[in-house]
């Protein structure tokens, strides 16, 4: 699948800063017409659909293809996205919901982020809970969660997650 990314689509997502952005983009004059291309979207989205994502040694072009389509994601593209929010790294989960959250979040889709917001919250990674943790807070989610939260409280206690950033957040969340 990722074989059917345009080389020089392939380069940018895996150029890193900005300087070897620019040197990808003076090799290829036409990037912004192949990004912008519908079948480029198409070709990155059905290799995040894949399992290639899962199994790549190196996360980063994952990272960045989700980073790239984020600007422009659409409730009919997160279902392909969502299988991400298994992959191995915890970045591509960040990524991934953020993806998600670029969906929910402008059509007020409050089921669906409280879904994402728990999923999140039992990751066994912590740049995952506190990404949820800060979500819950900016969106006054806790009131909705009061339960869930709870319990995760006492989840987060027996694994010892009790030092951590997203436990603090969590905490902290005024009570009803």
């Amino acid at each position: 699948m990722k074989s059917e990314i345009p080389t020089e689509v392939q380069d940018y997502l895996t150029a890193g800063d900005g300087l070897a952005q620019a040197s990808v983009r003076a090799q290829y004059p036409n990037l912004d017409d192949v990004l912008n291309a519908a079948t480029t979207r198409a070709a990155i989205l059905a290799y995040l659909a894949s399992d290639e994502p899962l199994k790549d040694p190196s996360p980063g072009f994952t990272i960045n293809a989700l980073a790239f389509l984020q600007g422009a994601a659409s409730a009919k593209e997160s279902a392909p996205i969502h299988h991400l929010l298994k992959h191995p790294n915890p970045w591509v989960r960040v990524r991934a919901a953020e993806y998600l959250m670029a969906v929910y979040y402008p059509v007020h889709d409050r089921n669906s982020m409280l879904s994402l917001f728990k999923e999140m919250l039992n990751d066994s990674d912590e740049v995952v809970r506190v990404q949820a943790a800060r979500w819950v807070k900016g969106t006054n989610s806790a009131t909705d969660l009061e339960g869930f939260l709870e319990n995760w409280l006492a989840l987060a206690r027996k694994n010892k997650w009790d030092k951590t950033e997203s436990f603090q957040i969590i905490l902290a969340l005024p009570k009803r």
